[in-house]
């Protein structure tokens, strides 16, 4: 009876720390967010941005991004269940002119894309990353520098200029 349990007690110490993952601290950024800048296309242009306002207006109810007095970029989250999102782009200009009234204006950008989980480990779980990026606008902002994957969370994706 002693012998069986020194040989259960040498393969309990042989294989269970096989079986199992060291604990690991997961420094990897699971979650990319899109981030895309907006500045004038002339920089000596006599408007500048008064105020702001995104909202995601892909599903039924709408969500507000950002709203503020000034951007020059904003960040977020595209949803793995998705392949497009909408965003409405409210605008108001000043102008240091001051003939030329507060202008504003509307925009629909339109991000296309898919996303692919890579298993990271058991501690991190799983990565997404985000290609075959493509984007579209109305016409009133124009799309200046464009990426088509999203692997860095520190990088500009998206340059919108008006």
């Amino acid at each position: 009876m002693f012998k069986l349990v020194k040989i259960f007690i040498f393969f309990s110490l042989f294989f269970i720390p096989l079986s199992c993952e060291d604990d690991q601290i997961c420094i990897e950024q699971l979650s990319l967010k899109f981030k895309a800048e907006i500045k004038p296309l002339n920089p000596s242009s006599i408007f500048t941005i008064d105020t702001i306002k995104i909202t995601d207006i892909t599903g039924l109810n709408n969500v507000e991004v950002f709203s503020g007095n000034s951007i020059s970029e904003f960040q977020a989250l595209l949803p793995q269940n998705l392949t497009t999102v909408i965003y409405k782009i409210d605008l108001t200009f000043l102008s240091t002119d001051p003939l030329q009234p507060k202008a504003p204006m509307s925009e629909v950008l339109t991000i296309n894309y898919n996303s692919n989980n890579t298993f990271v480990s058991k501690a991190c779980g799983f990565k997404t990353s985000y290609n075959n990026l493509s984007y579209s606008v109305g016409g009133l902002l124009t799309i200046n520098d464009s990426k088509t994957e999203i692997n860095n969370k520190n990088e500009t994706h998206l340059n919108l200029q008006f």
